[in-house]
């Protein structure tokens, strides 16, 4: 070790000292005084010339070592008193590292773990993330759930718990998917999850519950209400209408329109005697009421669902999904899906976004009238006219005349003086038929009820 500054001053200081104390010695080895101081002590030694001539020559050494001496300890003298002034913080401060030591040791015995502090026997674990009487039990912040073990800090195992997460808080999924999945749990007022089935499959294992049938796709189907009328009543008028011109032609004027009965004579007078025309009016049809055939087409769906329950959980799903493990449908049922299903038009629940709207059921009041309204068509009347020369249906008599009521007025005597007519009976010409009156239309209508929405996945 490098001395310290007060012993390498003191070493000078000796120095010095031996120096003034021992003047060197010249080259011939002498000095005036040493030579005098030699000899003095040669004479109280009783030494002489020749003793000393034949004596051995002085020892130096000896000299040289009482110098080291001195100044070794000269230098002791100056560390011992370094040594005093620093030694005593030293040795204080060892002196409580030692003592916190044996407290340890004595103290908290078998010692404090994982970076515990033993403070007055007890050790203090503050900051290690452990706790116990000697730091050895991890600390979970948040307690490690459902059976989960704390093995580090914040560290939870959930091994064999059948959760997971950070503190064992999530139930894991249990669910066998090669045979369930997990779909999604229903609120309140929905009803599943069930399974929609084509009806003609219906319900069974795994889903056996049938809970009715829901239908959608209404085909209303066609109505036809045909008429059939009888046969006509025709009844012709009993008169005809008579003309008399004052022209030849049934042309210019005419007297009037007087009737003549059938049977009756009717006799021209005056200037109106040169041609006359008859009209015979139409007859009156009655038909009776038509019988109507109805032709209703059945309401039809093109899609009958059986509504489908009752199916057992496989297993747990993982927390957090609010899901239930069902079977799968594609092993049980073709075309079948997963639904929710709720009375009325509503907006589909999370996890079923696919919505329908069916129906439980429906109402057909649809028919057609009992009977139906008939009018004749094509009914006609004809009258035979008897043509007289003289006044009163005397003299010679002319040519007959026949009229139809079909036709209108018929000039009967054109260019032949006729003085007298006697229309005959008039008789029905044409029957007609009796018609519809009116196209013929149902009454009523189908009527869905029960509606319903499917959200399907």
């Amino acid at each position: 070790m490098g001395k310290s500054a007060s012993a390498v001053g003191a070493a000078f200081a000796l120095s010095a000292w031996f120096t003034g104390c021992f003047p060197p010695v010249d080259a011939t080895g002498s000095s005036d005084t040493a030579i005098e101081e030699t000899a003095s002590s040669d004479a109280a030694l009783g030494d002489t010339d020749e003793t000393r001539d034949t004596a051995a020559p002085r020892d130096t050494s000896v000299v040289d070592s009482a110098m080291v001496d001195a100044a070794n300890a000269d230098t002791v003298a100056d560390t011992s008193t370094l040594d005093t002034t620093v030694a005593p913080d030293i040795a204080s401060d060892t002196s409580e590292v030692d003592t916190q030591v044996a407290d340890n040791l004595q103290a908290c015995d078998p010692g404090c773990e994982h970076g515990g502090r033993c403070v007055s026997g007890t050790c203090d674990c503050s900051g290690t993330g452990y706790s116990g009487a000697t730091c050895g039990a991890p600390v979970c912040t948040s307690a490690c759930q459902h059976g989960g073990s704390c093995v580090e800090p914040d560290v939870c195992d959930c091994a064999g718990t059948g959760y997971s997460g950070p503190t064992c808080e999530a139930l894991e999924s249990t669910c066998p998917t090669s045979t369930h999945s997990c779909v999604p749990v229903v609120p309140d007022p929905w009803v599943g999850p069930v399974a929609l089935v084509p009806d003609a499959g219906g319900c069974g294992a795994p889903w056996p519950a049938a809970l009715g049938s829901l239908y959608g796709g209404l085909s209303v189907g066609a109505v036809t209400c045909s008429c059939s009328c009888g046969n006509p009543v025709v009844q012709c008028p009993a008169t005809v209408a008579v003309r008399a011109f004052g022209d030849y032609g049934c042309t210019g004027t005419y007297s009037g329109d007087p009737t003549a009965s059938a049977g009756a004579c009717w006799a021209a007078d005056g200037v109106y005697q040169n041609s006359l025309s008859i009209e015979l009016a139409g007859p009156s049809v009655a038909c009776g009421p038509g019988n109507v055939t109805a032709e209703i087409a059945a309401p039809s769906w093109a899609s009958t669902l059986a509504v489908c329950g009752g199916a057992v959980a496989g297993g747990t799903c993982a927390d957090g999904t609010e899901a239930m493990c069902l079977p799968r449908l594609v092993l049980a049922f073709e075309n079948a899906t997963v639904c929710a299903v709720a009375p009325g038009d509503r907006p589909c629940p999370v996890g079923y976004p696919n919505k329908a709207l069916l129906y439980s059921d429906l109402t057909d009041d649809r028919e057609c009238p009992g009977s139906c309204p008939c009018e004749g068509d094509g009914a006609a009347c004809v009258v035979e006219v008897e043509r007289w020369a003289g006044p009163g249906c005397s003299g010679s008599f002319k040519p007959s005349a026949s009229v139809s009521s079909s036709t209108g007025a018929a000039c009967v005597a054109d260019g032949v003086v006729a003085s007298a007519i006697r229309p005959g009976v008039p008789t029905v010409g044409s029957s007609g038929v009796c018609a519809p009156a009116a196209v013929t239309l149902p009454s009523g209508g189908v009527e869905t009820s029960g509606l319903h929405t499917a959200c399907c996945r």
